[in-house]
């Protein structure tokens, strides 16, 4: 059964792959998303992340600039 999910930028956080041990599971079922959706949010993340390191502050929750110097080192 598909469901529709929304993910929100706003809550994005940086993360490696050093970090992600298993797939999302939602409801005991992993949860997937096509290549076009997954490129679509990438660009997004991109875009805004571009804006949070020009300053702009209030538009994401978490201090990514931070969480990104943490998983750097």
């Amino acid at each position: 059964m598909e469901k529709d999910c929304v993910f929100l930028i706003q809550n994005m956080f940086p993360i490696t792959k050093k970090y992600i041990a298993n797939k999302y599971i939602k409801d005991k079922t992993p949860v997937k998303i096509d290549k076009k959706l997954e490129e679509e949010i990438t660009r997004k993340f991109n875009e805004v992340l571009k804006l949070v390191r020009k300053g702009r502050k209030g538009i994401v929750f978490p201090d990514v600039l931070k969480i990104e110097k943490l998983l750097l080192k």
